[in-house]
């Protein structure tokens, strides 16, 4: 969890130094498919012409923003009811679920290049996620994801806000405003640490054993002339922010296939398997894939220091919700006002973000 946050700093990155050009689709069919001019994967020396700005309709992004706060914050649901064990088999269902999104993403997209470079975050990502089980039971979900959502939005808004690691600054046009909402996000994520649940543990330690298959693997690459030395590499790289997903769902998963088959080996080809979360486990990962998609497009679209504060504060308020209605974990005249000015706060300084942009 703590690590994911660096995985989010990539990840805008990727949304955001990507070349942007006019031939960027204005509706979200001809966004979602590969409709622009098919990308040549060999480059000769030619006079490189300056990209003009980002063409994806703002609403577009406010709409993506909403569809990856709601699915960020409804990943736990499918595995709500299951055990996890140590989480080294669920991670990797899991970040499968990733790579099967990530697959259907390219296919609808027209199979673009490859692009390597994308694979970083979800490397991190990987590293990132296989310490949730840990932290959870060590610290608590509701404190591990206060600090996770306040560190993710901080890192990742001055990332987008400041220009570091070689992101693209972007300032908003009410930048008091901006300010105001993150600050707001910022200390909403310290009042949703102060609601206690009342979480009942899983009792199940069903495990079989383990049948390892090999998968294939798939690799592309783009091929320079040496003679464009003068090009910078940002300026090969595609307009189009949804061509990055299946590289960095590749990074995901075969992150974690290196973890699980370094458990399998360390457990004596004897690791804990259950069985009855992998159905659930997929589509917790497919969610957060689609999630992740959006998110893409949202930094895109919105700039990273609007789009940071929504998507990072937003899941919050969803899983509370969730755990209010459905699960009943959230109980007390107290701990429902403080939810409540969580709730205040956090969509007070989402709001507040995203009206800084204009």
């Amino acid at each position: 969890m703590a690590l994911t946050t660096a995985s989010s700093n990539i990840t805008s990155w990727q949304s955001s130094h990507i070349p942007s050009t006019s031939s960027v689709p204005l509706n979200m069919t001809s966004f979602w498919t590969n409709s622009t001019e098919s990308y040549n994967t060999t480059y000769t020396h030619t006079t490189a012409e300056p990209f003009t700005d980002d063409t994806i309709p703002e609403y577009w992004g406010f709409i993506t923003a909403g569809i990856a706060v709601l699915f960020f914050g409804s990943v736990p649901l499918p595995v709500k009811k299951y055990e996890t064990g140590d989480g080294l088999f669920f991670q990797w269902i899991f970040c499968s679920g990733v790579m099967l999104a990530g697959i259907v993403v390219q296919l609808i997209r027209q199979q673009p290049p490859f692009f390597p470079i994308a694979m970083t975050g979800g490397v991190v990502f990987a590293f990132g996620n296989i310490c949730v089980v840990p932290i959870v039971k060590t610290i608590g979900l509701g404190l591990g994801f206060g600090i996770w959502s306040m560190v993710c939005l901080l890192s990742g808004w001055s990332t987008g806000r400041f220009g570091f690691f070689g992101v693209d600054k972007s300032i908003p046009e009410h930048i008091t405003m901006n300010y105001l909402g993150v600050a707001i996000c910022v200390l909403s994520a310290f009042v949703f640490v102060m609601v206690k649940t009342e979480v009942t543990p899983v009792q199940d330690e069903e495990t079989e054993a383990l049948l390892v298959t090999e998968y294939p693997k798939n690799a592309s690459s783009i091929k320079v002339d040496t003679a464009i030395d003068e090009i910078s590499y940002f300026d090969m790289l595609s307009p189009a922010c949804l061509d990055y997903v299946f590289a960095d769902f590749c990074g995901v998963y075969l992150t974690s296939t290196t973890f699980f088959v370094t458990y399998i080996i360390v457990m004596k080809f004897k690791p804990k398997v259950y069985p009855k979360v992998i159905i659930p486990a997929l589509i917790s990962g497919v969610m957060w894939a689609i999630g992740n998609s959006c998110w893409f497009i949202a930094n895109r679209a919105l700039s990273i220091p609007v789009a940071f504060p929504i998507v990072t504060t937003g899941p919050s308020i969803v899983a509370s919700l969730w755990g209010v209605i459905v699960f009943k974990e959230i109980k007390g005249t107290y701990n429902l006002l403080i939810l409540v000015i969580a709730f205040t706060m956090g969509i007070t300084g989402a709001i507040l973000a995203g009206v800084s942009k204009n």
